[in-house]
């Protein structure tokens, strides 16, 4: 009840967040925390909680400019260099089909 009497209160936003991705809510999850984001823009753990939610989203290319985010305000920051890297795999996946049956090269000449 505590969104129904404030909307901007970051930490019942996070909670929204955290249970929508444990149930598998990607879409809401991605909403509370794109609103966690709009309260607090420079939160490094709410972006990459944001970048985490786009990803299980399937949202690869926008978990990529979060990561890009995090990683212009912190270039060594190991938990964004990981997002970067998953987001990357996971767009360069749903470009290419790597998860259909076939031969790697062809994929690979195809792209």
């Amino acid at each position: 009840m505590r969104l129904g009497k404030n909307p901007y209160d970051t930490a019942a936003l996070r909670l929204l967040g955290e249970a929508a991705s444990e149930l598998g809510w990607v879409e809401t999850a991605v909403f509370a925390y794109e609103a966690i984001w709009d309260l607090e823009p420079t939160r490094q753990a709410n972006l990459l909680a944001l970048g985490e939610a786009l990803l299980s989203a399937q949202r690869a290319a926008d978990a990529l400019k979060i990561a890009d985010t995090l990683l212009a305000e912190n270039p060594v920051d190991s938990a964004a260099q990981a997002l970067m890297r998953k987001a990357s795999i996971a767009q360069t996946l749903g470009k290419g089909n790597w998860e259909e049956a076939g031969d790697f090269r062809a994929k690979l000449k195809a792209q």
